[in-house]
């Protein structure tokens, strides 16, 4: 099967990685893949280096007639996917949560795309039939399907030093409003007489106030490490470390990491 991944950038993201691990096992499968991006410059192209060294196809064009099927990943390829309903099957794979049931809402394209796709996928059954459920009343039967993007336990390995009887927080996410770091820095600063180490990974677009003024006043405490690549933001979610979802809705349920003494919470 030729498979056409259409995604809006291939930046530090769950999204992107998710799409790598697809990728990588389709063409180990013997399928032919290739993915399209618009954008393959600076930030948003810091992992297009993996793709390439994994084999996979990546481009700003292709022609749709020589796939077989098309796949696009996140609310934000809604426009592409529009051009291309009825003429070869397409897939929807929206990671997305509340943000996805907005852009439905309010963009006509996304919300052409959502009713005429051949195949949705979602994170979760609770985003399919909680969030976006309404939207779906009259979806056929089989048209909507759930792949869960559960994050697997930290490889073993060195973790990041750190105090010793420190306690670190790790929040792993694009840093902007919707992801509600500034929530998860606001409780940790109640915290006063704990000894606590906040690791805020993924790239920094914007942290809201008062986050940020908690932020840049006890940089000792509160650490952003920016977008990493894989093999260097393990050593952050190795062991003991306690991992925090402030967003209001998860698009994936978290996994517990007890076994390796590291623990999954929301705030």
């Amino acid at each position: 099967m030729r498979v056409l991944f259409i995604i809006h950038e291939l930046a530090f993201n769950g999204a992107v990685v998710a799409l790598y691990e697809q990728a990588r096992r389709l063409l180990a499968n013997g399928h032919a893949v290739r993915v399209l991006t618009p954008n393959l410059d600076g930030r948003a192209a810091a992992q297009l280096g993996r793709f390439e060294a994994a084999g996979i196809a990546v481009g700003q064009g292709a022609v749709w007639a020589e796939h077989d099927v098309v796949v696009g990943c996140t609310i934000f390829t809604a426009d592409a996917l529009f051009d291309l309903i009825g003429r070869l099957p397409v897939v929807w794979w929206i990671h997305e949560g509340i943000a996805g049931v907005r852009a439905v809402l309010t963009q006509p394209k996304a919300a052409h795309v959502l009713a005429r796709a051949d195949r949705l996928i979602f994170p979760s059954r609770a985003v399919a039939e909680r969030l976006f459920g309404p939207l779906l009343a009259n979806a056929a039967p089989g048209r909507v399907e759930v792949v869960a993007g559960i994050v697997g336990a930290p490889a073993p390995g060195a973790a990041a030093p750190k105090a010793a009887g420190t306690i670190r927080i790790l929040c792993v996410g694009s840093v902007y409003p919707r992801k509600r770091q500034t929530d998860l820095a606001q409780a940790v600063a109640r915290l006063r007489g704990a000894a606590l180490e906040c690791v805020m990974v993924g790239d920094l677009h914007k942290i809201e106030e008062p986050g940020a003024s908690i932020v840049q006043a006890d940089p000792a405490r509160y650490r952003l490490t920016g977008g990493l690549a894989p093999s260097r933001s393990r050593p952050c979610i190795a062991p003991p470390t306690f991992s925090a979802s402030p967003r209001r809705t998860r698009a994936c349920r978290s996994r517990r990491w007890r076994r390796r003494g590291t623990a999954c919470r929301s705030c």
